[in-house]
């Protein structure tokens, strides 16, 4: 069960969300001093660009280059960008003739430009696809001059940042391979490989998963961004792995060669580090069982544990326990995992003192383990609390998901117990429930009485108990 992508861009910095204004290394007063220089207050921003176009238009370099910084700084502006003068004003064929100018400034400026007209809407990025800039920012990453590759790079990552289907456009462009091609350049300083690596988590992102074989000349970018001592670009790297990952077992395989241990970053210090790390664990235990062993034999069941235990963070504690749910998904080797490092116990736990998404996916893991374990595991999981757990979610939730697999792993709970009776069970936590009652108010009960499932679960239930022990 995915626990959504709320929690990465939670984690992630603003810059990483899709697309991104691109403000390279002047601040925003300066921006506003510029801008304020241009004496342009008393006029409409349409009028602003105007008189840009006009100065862009000029035959002499140095007069072209005022107009289009003039231009730039206006759309940099952090509250209201005027992109829509911007186009309207016609300056985007103007930024494309000079962005395949011979003077560098000239690119640069231009290329600077775009990027903020396409950290817009996606009719700003269409627009500006449409006047053929994809073709000359994948020319202009290629450049030697490292602040035009490093601007094309981050237009590259606005554009693929946008949309799914921009993000194909990019990988069908062979935008990796671009990528891959400048990537070993010895002149890339910080700031480039920051934009390499968030471009290239950008071409990963979303879903449906990106062709594997489009997206393969990647790998040795996120290899290198992830062993990265910048946070960062670390960071964005391991992002990049969480998508690889999140898809078909391929995938899983790709990012296990990459990063055959990434329970390995679940102890660093910084959570916006260990969040993806911990997303990479549970994608990779959605995949096969040899795929969900190893990563096992790294040590994760003991990491989440530990996060569990002594972190409070709801949306780490979201990831664990998902992780945990995938675990108790598998094999029963692979929930002896779960089982011999304590964790039901807090399992248990979660199900009745936490915020509603993480009670939810507790309730889960448990009724997976129950699913999937042997009658001994079965056993040992009734004796920390799986049945009174399972039991408080359905009398504490209105989600019929929830209550489905709640009564799914009741049902697994009683059948590998022989109904409560087998040797060993601690009978204290099953006699505080009424069990029989809470099934009859869940079957007469009018919000749930329409629900096919419910019902049959619920009354199936019932009737075997009733004959097992009676009226």
């Amino acid at each position: 069960m995915d626990v959504g992508n709320n929690l990465a861009n939670q984690m992630r910095s603003v810059q990483l969300n899709g697309n991104s204004n691109a403000g390279n290394n002047e601040t925003a007063d300066q921006l506003a001093a510029g801008v304020s220089a241009m004496n342009l207050g008393a006029g409409s921003p349409l009028a602003a660009m105007a008189l840009c176009c006009q100065e862009m238009d000029s035959p002499n370099n140095e007069e072209a280059l005022a107009g289009v910084t003039k231009l730039r700084k206006l759309l940099s502006a952090e509250s209201q960008p005027p992109i829509d003068e911007a186009i309207k004003s016609g300056a985007l064929p103007k930024l494309i003739k000079h962005v395949q100018s011979d003077s560098e400034a000239l690119q640069f400026e231009s290329l600077w430009a775009l990027t903020n007209i396409m950290s817009g809407t996606t009719h700003h990025v269409d627009v500006a696809l449409s006047h053929g800039v994809l073709e000359h920012v994948l020319r202009l990453i290629k450049s030697e001059v490292l602040n035009v590759r490093g601007q094309a790079m981050w237009a590259l990552g606005n554009i693929a940042g946008d949309s799914t289907q921009k993000r194909d456009l990019c990988l069908e462009n062979l935008a990796a391979v671009a990528l891959a091609e400048i990537a070993p350049h010895p002149g890339n300083n910080l700031e480039f490989l920051r934009n390499l690596s968030w471009t290239t988590s950008n071409l990963l992102r979303g879903k449906p998963q990106p062709s594997l074989s489009l997206v393969e000349p990647l790998l040795p970018i996120i290899c290198s961004a992830i062993s990265h001592q910048d946070v960062e670009v670390c960071v964005d790297g391991l992002w990049s792995l969480s998508y690889l990952s999140q898809g078909v077992n391929e995938g899983i395989e790709m990012a296990l060669r990459i990063c055959p241990n990434p329970v390995a970053f679940l102890n660093h210090t910084s959570k916006t580090v260990v969040v993806p790390a911990l997303r990479i664990c549970g994608n990779i235990a959605t995949g096969t069982d040899d795929q969900t062993q190893r990563i096992l034999d790294c040590g994760w069941v003991a990491a989440m544990g530990n996060l569990l235990t002594n972190d409070t963070h709801k949306g780490m504690m979201k990831e664990c326990v998902w992780g945990l749910s995938n675990v108790l998904a598998g094999t029963v080797l692979q929930i002896q995992h779960v089982v011999n490092a304590n964790m039901i116990g807090p399992l248990v736990q979660l199900v009745g003192e936490s915020p509603a998404e993480i009670r939810r996916e507790a309730v889960w893991a448990i009724a997976n383990g129950l699913t999937g374990a042997s009658n001994e595991q079965a056993l040992t999981i009734v004796n920390n609390g799986a049945f009174e757990a399972l039991c408080r979610a359905i009398m504490d939730s209105n989600d019929k998901k929830v209550i489905v697999v709640a009564l799914e792993g009741i049902d697994n709970a009683v059948r590998k117990t022989n109904f409560f009776s087998a040797p060993g069970l601690d009978r204290s936590r099953i006699e505080s429930i009424d069990f029989c009652g809470l099934l009859q108010n869940l079957i007469s009960h009018h919000q749930f009485s329409g629900d096919s499932n419910i019902d049959r679960i619920a009354t199936q239930l019932l009737n075997d108990c009733t004959a097992k022990f009676g009226g």
